[in-house]
């Protein structure tokens, strides 16, 4: 149980930084497919998988709260080396994605595509008023497509001080805020799986080269 907890404690510490994918550990330590099932196939067992999720949720949840003001404060003093530090566990990992996907030279060309279209995005973002609701959908889709650093995106759309706020002021609860988020990220998160679940099962090999892709160029795209 510890074990999944810390895990997921881990996971959401890279939730918290600018640049970095939770999903892409959760991919390192192994857990992503039997994260995507068991929300996927929550019914089919659902004692289960909610004995999973709730150990990994724990150690997520405390990890958002309890780090977020206090990595916040390091990250301003001390962000390559923290970068540098979930760049290498998350690179240890390239090796055993290539090997599960289609081929070197497909990850080679997909890490190229996606590095030049992320970057491209990247750039058309503009400041604007933060929308809870689809704050919401950005964290369902960076937390479960490997690659996508939600983080990054609320800074590039000036939301990240909000959204660190909502979540690391242990005193104050506001519910107008969390509920049009927390609604958001659980429609976007059901059908993402659900996506994902299907994609994994079609064809594991191009999966897996679309997250090596992901992986190679996010880890540029993060000190770019």
């Amino acid at each position: 149980m510890l074990k999944l907890i810390l895990i997921g404690f881990v996971i959401g510490i890279a939730k918290i930084l600018p640049g970095i994918s939770g999903s892409l550990l959760a991919i390192r330590f192994n857990i992503y497919d039997k994260l995507i099932d068991s929300i996927a196939n929550f019914f089919k067992d659902i004692k289960k998988h909610s004995v999973f999720l709730f150990k990994l949720a724990t150690g997520f949840l405390s990890a958002m709260i309890v780090t977020s003001k206090i990595l916040f404060l390091i990250f301003d003093k001390y962000e390559n080396i923290l970068k540098i530090l979930f760049v290498l566990l998350i690179s240890t990992g390239i090796p055993d994605l290539i090997r599960k996907s289609k081929s070197i030279l497909f990850v080679v060309v997909g890490s190229l595509s996606i590095f030049l279209i992320l970057n491209s995005v990247n750039d058309l973002i503009y400041n604007c008023n933060i929308n809870y609701f689809i704050a919401g959908i950005i964290e369902a889709f960076s937390t479960i497509i490997p690659g996508i650093s939600g983080t990054a995106l609320y800074i590039n759309l000036g939301w990240y001080d909000e959204i660190l706020e909502l979540f690391g002021n242990i005193y104050y609860f506001d519910f107008l805020k969390i509920a049009p988020f927390g609604i958001g990220f659980m429609i976007a998160s059901y059908f993402t799986v659900l996506f994902i679940d299907k994609i994994i099962k079609f064809n594991d090999k191009w999966f897996y080269t679309l997250v090596s892709s992901l992986v190679i160029a996010s880890v540029v795209l993060i000190f770019a």
